[in-house]
């Protein structure tokens, strides 16, 4: 959504796919000054499917990306802030550098090993959720 394509209304505006047009909260802009809003609050993202996607210079702001579909995906200067990722799919796209660290994280879903976790970054907490999807048993 919004990176190889984008639907464009008759008036002119921009959104990052057709099931959001109309909805202000997704408007990215429009046809004369381009890609004026990289920001997007309070947006339920549940289940969208961004396979493949190149995200750039992106923020999510208060965004439920729960279920949704990032594999395989390139992210470059992506900001996640209080954004809640239950039962994301990041197979095969890489998180290194990405700050989780303000985000409710449950169920991620990674390759096998976890490679895609290498270089995050995590709250202690969000440690131990992480750990148990890879197979770790923590006892105090």
């Amino acid at each position: 959504s919004g990176t190889e394509y984008m639907a464009v209304t008759p008036w002119g505006d921009l959104y990052p796919c057709p099931q959001f047009v109309g909805d202000e909260a997704y408007k990215m802009g429009d046809v004369w000054q381009g890609v004026t809003n990289t920001a997007l609050r309070d947006c339920v993202l549940r289940a969208v499917n961004w396979d493949g996607a190149s995200l750039e210079k992106l923020v999510l702001r208060d965004c439920d990306l729960s279920e949704s579909w990032l594999t395989e995906c390139r992210l470059k200067q992506l900001a996640l802030e209080d954004c809640t990722l239950t039962q994301t799919n990041f197979f095969r796209t890489p998180l290194a550098g990405m700050d989780f660290t303000r985000c409710r994280l449950s169920g991620l879903v990674c390759t096998e090993n976890g490679a895609e976790l290498k270089g995050a970054i995590v709250t202690p907490e969000q440690a131990v959720e992480l750990a148990r999807l890879l197979g770790l048993i923590i006892r105090p």
